[in-house]
C-alpha cells in the first residue's frame, strides 16, 4: 500500500516543513501542521528511509520537490535532529529550523553554536 508522502496541509506554496519524531512516530505531527495551516502552506514529510542519510537525502528531496524556497523546518525529537541536519547541509533550500524536544529548543538564527555546527555537519563530520 502507497503512503501520502509528504502530506500536505493548506494552500501553495508550501514554505513549511513539520518533522516527525521517531523512528516510526510518522503522523505525530498532523495536528501542528493543521494548525500552521491556517497561515500557509505546510508539508509534513514521513520518514522511510532506514538510515540517517538516507534520511537526510529524503527530507531534502521532498522539501525540494514539494516546497517553496525558503522553507523553515520545524522537528520534534528525532525529527529535530533531522531538521538540524538538513538545515545545516542546505542553508539555501532550508536557512531555518525550529526544534522541540531535543536538548533545548533551538533555532538556526539564533545560537552561535548552532551556526558553529552547521560548518561540521556540511563537512560531513555528522
Amino acid at each position: 500500500m502507497a503512503i501520502d508522502n509528504p502530506r500536505i496541509y493548506g494552500p501553495p506554496p508550501y514554505r513549511i516543513a513539520v518533522i516527525h519524531g521517531g523512528p516510526g512516530a510518522g503522523g505525530e505531527m498532523a495536528p501542528v501542521a493543521r494548525e500552521l495551516a491556517s497561515v500557509g502552506g505546510v508539508l509534513e514529510p514521513l520518514q522511510t528511509a532506514v538510515s540517517l542519510e538516507g534520511q537526510v537525502q529524503e527530507l531534502q528531496s521532498i522539501v525540494t520537490d514539494h516546497g517553496r524556497s525558503p522553507v523553515t523546518l520545524i522537528g520534534y525529537s528525532w525529527g529535530a535532529w533531522l531538521a538540524f541536519i538538513v538545515a545545516a547541509r542546505y542553508p539555501k533550500c532550508c536557512p531555518t529550523f525550529a526544534s522541540s524536544c531535543w536538548s533545548g529548543a533551538v533555532t538556526s538564527r539564533g545560537s552561535n553554536a548552532t551556526l558553529a555546527t552547521r560548518s561540521t555537519v556540511r563537512s560531513g563530520r555528522v
